[in-house]
């Protein structure tokens, strides 16, 4: 499992725990909730602030070369095995700056 880069993590990333619990109502209007999955999962919204082409490019062959996971990282001292869900996009660009974002579905370790 290769470790995914962290270039340039900015402190606007963040992980959102997706519990997996669902809400439906039975027959009698009674709200029911049930929970989908074994363990919380976190939508990781990782944000490379302001790298250059190089490193855009670099997070790109990443990969090409490893495939889209899983991978593990560490987002604010918090270790994590994902997958990423998009490829890293551009968000912003100023001059030859790029603001990056990477999406993964994760666990922590």
């Amino acid at each position: 499992m290769a470790a995914y880069p962290m270039t340039n993590a900015d402190k606007a990333s963040k992980s959102l725990p997706l519990a997996g619990i669902t809400s439906t109502f039975a027959d009698d209007d009674t709200l029911k909730f049930r929970r989908d999955q074994a363990s919380v999962h976190y939508q990781i919204n990782i944000i490379h602030g302001w790298i250059t082409r190089a490193q855009f490019n670099a997070l790109l062959d990443f990969i090409v070369t490893n495939g889209y996971g899983p991978h593990t990282f560490t987002l604010k001292g918090i270790d994590y095995s994902g997958t990423l869900t998009n490829e890293p996009a551009e968000l912003e660009q100023e001059g030859q700056l790029f603001k990056v974002e990477s999406l993964f579905l994760a666990t922590k370790v």
